[in-house]
């Protein structure tokens, strides 16, 4: 599905992540809100980091048995964004979603922490048939009421959203400029734990 951003050419020292996701990643999420349809992320593979914000970001998720979700960012010295506060909160409630940012572990979607973030998992041998039929389901169901009904959950959570982007946004900036995320950073980049001071 989507393994996230790509942190092997980063630089931690001119890397201005507020900016990068302000520019380059909220318009993809608006975007994506935009859509006159439902969407579904078909998730087969990994959904890590902002790739989970871009699945949780589709009104249904469709995840094989042998994906993977995760937001592994405590072992970057940062937080997630891309709109996975709000959504991990809202699916998890606060100490599940605390367990998932705080363990940044990359775990299957039928792990019990995992699956509610998930419409459904399905055995990869039966995934593509599902997702098919799930969307010719949607497509011939009654759209304008569909639509009507993602209108008013996306009114609900308008403010929420925006707010909790603009924030991940800052902190994700302030942290890009910490010892612990140029740490974590160069611990990706070299395949070995980092060693975090808390500054």
């Amino acid at each position: 599905f989507c393994a996230g951003r790509d942190l092997v050419e980063l630089d931690p020292e001119h890397d201005d992540a507020e900016a990068v996701l302000a520019q380059t990643y909220h318009p993809v999420f608006a975007r994506l809100r935009a859509l006159q349809v439902p969407t579904i992320a078909a998730v087969h593979g990994a959904a890590l980091g902002t790739g989970l914000g871009l699945a949780l970001a589709c009104d249904l998720i469709v995840a094989s048995a042998s994906c993977r979700l995760g937001s592994p960012f405590a072992r970057l010295g940062a937080i997630p964004d891309s709109g996975a506060h709000l959504a991990l909160l809202a699916a998890l409630g606060r100490h599940r979603a605390m367990g998932v940012i705080l363990g940044g572990e990359v775990r299957p979607a039928s792990d019990p922490l995992m699956a509610p973030l998930v419409t459904t998992v399905v055995a990869d041998e039966e995934f593509e048939e599902r997702v098919g039929d799930l969307v010719r389901r949607v497509a011939a169901g009654p759209t304008q009421a569909f639509l009507a009904s993602r209108r008013i959950l996306d009114e609900l959570e308008a403010g929420r959203r925006e707010a909790g982007l603009e924030l991940e946004a800052a902190w994700q900036g302030r942290l890009a400029r910490s010892r612990d995320f140029a740490e974590g950073m160069r611990a990706f980049q070299e395949r070995r734990d980092p060693r975090f001071e808390g500054r």
